[in-house]
């Protein structure tokens, strides 16, 4: 789960291409609107089309291509054809990663791995994080040197740092969101009790996730480790 459509471009291209290399996808290739198609591969509806039985959201995994079209099957078992014309106007995409928005009234079955960036919210990450039935894993940019001493980090000075930098996030972006809420620029003088209990009552509960999964990665072993992605 990626904040912007970049991102989960770069993600789908990067898992496509994992499958692939491992023989998960089918060897015939089709290609529509510049997106190859092969069996095995996840797809995602971007537009409504009602009478075909597609909706925007609609997911399944291709069984069948050819130059009219591909078949996929919902995870409900359904087969639904998705014809040529729907995929030259390139309104379905690869389903290996997706958007924060997009996930809203989502259930993941399993993991969920999200991306954070500079630019996910409090209120994006607490719904990027309540999507899965198992655990969630965040995964972050950080520096191999500590920028202030220019030293090279060791992997648990990197995954701090990484744990610090979500709790930042998330902090940072109450702070937005009272800017926006109030029209003006944060000051404590002009934020009355209320105003304050609010935002740490909104805060608790994405609070309380990140200090679970702070708990879980420092027991976790370090192959098991998902917090903190290296650059």
């Amino acid at each position: 789960i990626a904040y912007t459509n970049a991102d989960v471009d770069e993600l789908n291209r990067a898992a496509r291409r994992l499958l692939d290399e491992r023989g998960h996808l089918g060897r015939e290739r089709v290609t529509f609107a510049g997106r190859e198609w092969a069996v095995g591969d996840e797809l995602i509806a971007t537009r409504n089309r009602r009478q075909l039985g597609i909706t925007n959201g609609t997911r399944g995994r291709v069984t069948h291509i050819s130059r009219d079209g591909i078949d996929i099957q919902t995870r409900d078992g359904y087969t639904i054809h998705v014809p040529r014309d729907y995929l030259a106007r390139g309104d379905a995409a690869h389903a290996y990663a997706t958007t924060g928005h997009k996930t809203q009234g989502m259930t993941v079955n399993g993991e969920a791995f999200v991306l954070a960036t500079n630019h996910v919210s409090r209120e994006w990450l607490y719904v990027t994080m309540s999507r899965a039935t198992d655990q969630s894993r965040i995964y972050i940019d950080t520096l191999d040197r500590d920028p202030d001493t220019g030293q090279t980090r060791t992997p648990e000075q990197r995954r701090d740092a990484a744990i610090l930098d979500v709790y930042d996030l998330a902090l940072r972006s109450q702070a937005q969101t009272l800017a926006r809420e109030h029209g003006r620029a944060i000051d404590p003088d002009h934020l009355d009790r209320n105003d304050l209990r609010r935002a740490l009552q909104r805060d608790n509960a994405l609070r309380e996730r990140l200090q679970d999964a702070i708990r879980h990665q420092r027991s976790a072993p370090p192959q098991q480790r998902g917090l903190g992605r290296q650059r």
